[in-house]
């Protein structure tokens, strides 16, 4: 409820829009941004004065109201930002137009069905001032042409991303897991383009990452296991200075023992099938890296020293372009390959023998690492009250 003059609204701490002007009000909100540690996210605002449905009472002209359209380099909590404007006696609340910011500034500068020329503002205030009115126009006609091209006839009209799209815009974006997509989405959206969130709308989200990402669980954890020997010393004493390399046939659970000890040392890690698929992800440091069903003997020596070098940072040979690991990532390798058929010929000579096993911990698998499932002893039948008895103890087969 609004006082009915200024003096009153002071004393409520509750003032009406028309009580400020544009330029208090800019300045208001740019300091709740400060008290956030927001203001660095705020690229560009446009303060616009709408009247509102309403009459002011006694007078023959309408309330207003003021819209803030505002682009930010990044989300934020904006529940606080509407907690702290109210306290400065300023109501209001957020909304996300789902084609960008793009069709919120067309909304408040150019004339439509929705809002009569009359009703615009004729004085918007732009901040920073190095963003003008021909700059918002400029954004607004840079996606209304992608729009006319988009629903052209020449051009087929898309409304979702494809699969394959999708995949590049992960992989060129480096995502590594669903909320790094959504928010590529949302940043791509906010630009005016919206197909790959109308996909993820209907997709699994999980889809669209890469095989080999970010795994987050395991499928049995390490208690499932007989752990050896050497994987347990490796663990307790070596992995940061060695990578371990699991060797057995298959079928004896090597890649699941690798997963439940790489997740109990590090919590999430990178799966990869292939080493030359290291060159997708991006390390944010502390993950760690298991590569599945390895062979080095194609490698040079010296990039296969780079793969097993957990200490220094290192550029690893991938096809067409090098993987960078960080220092201190840890490393599980699992093969069936014999270690002489697993390494390159000339890593046999005495030098690179050396360098090689001062690397590496390799433990051999002989047998199934899994624990049996214990299985559970049959139920007893339960009693029947209504059976016959049997005195004798020689049943009822009267045949």
């Amino acid at each position: 409820t609004y006082g009915k003059t200024l003096a009153d609204r002071e004393k409520l701490g509750v003032f009406k829009p028309a009580d400020w002007t544009k330029e208090v009000l800019g300045t208001k909100f740019r300091g709740v941004l400060q008290k956030r540690n927001f203001l660095e996210g705020l690229k560009a605002m446009v303060i616009a004065q709408e009247p509102h449905k309403k009459w002011a009472p006694g007078q023959e002209e309408r309330e207003v109201h003021y819209h803030i359209v505002m682009k930010m380099a990044s989300p934020f909590a904006h529940a606080k930002i509407c907690v702290d404007l109210g306290a400065l006696g300023c109501k209001g609340f957020f909304t996300f137009p789902r084609a960008g910011w793009a069709s919120y500034l067309a909304y408040v500068l150019l004339p439509s069905a929705k809002k009569l020329q009359k009703d615009l503002d004729p004085s918007c205030l732009f901040w920073p001032p190095s963003f003008t009115k021909e700059n918002a126009l400029e954004v607004i006609n840079q996606v209304d042409a992608k729009m006319l091209h988009r629903n052209s006839a020449e051009v087929q009209q898309q409304i979702k991303a494809t699969q394959a799209e999708n995949l590049r815009n992960v992989i060129e974006n480096r995502c590594v897991d669903e909320a790094d997509v959504w928010r590529l989405a949302k940043r791509l959206k906010a630009g005016g383009e919206d197909l790959m969130w109308n996909y993820l709308e209907t997709k699994d989200v999980g889809g669209v990452l890469r095989k080999g990402m970010l795994q987050k669980t395991v499928q049995y954890p390490l208690s499932a296991f007989k752990v050896p020997d050497g994987v347990q010393h490796w663990m307790d004493h070596g992995r940061g200075e060695k990578v371990l390399i699991l060797h057995g046939e298959g079928g004896l659970g090597k890649t699941e023992l690798a997963c439940a000890v790489m997740y109990e040392l590090t919590g999430p890690f990178f799966f990869l099938d292939k080493l030359d698929a290291a060159k997708k992800i991006n390390f944010r440091g502390g993950e760690g890296l298991v590569i599945d069903d390895v062979n080095f003997s194609r490698l040079e020596v010296d990039d296969v020293k780079s793969w097993l070098d957990v200490q220094k940072p290192r550029c690893t040979h991938c096809r067409n372009d090098d993987a960078f690991i960080p220092a201190g990532t840890i490393r599980i390798f699992t093969t069936n390959y014999r270690s002489v058929n697993f390494f390159p010929v000339e890593a046999r000579m005495e030098e690179h023998v050396k360098a090689i096993k001062r690397r590496v911990q390799w433990v051999d698998i002989n047998e199934d690492v899994r624990r049996p499932i214990p299985v559970a002893s049959p139920l007893p039948l339960a009693a029947d009250p209504d059976a016959e008895e049997d005195p004798f103890g020689f049943g009822f087969d009267m045949s």
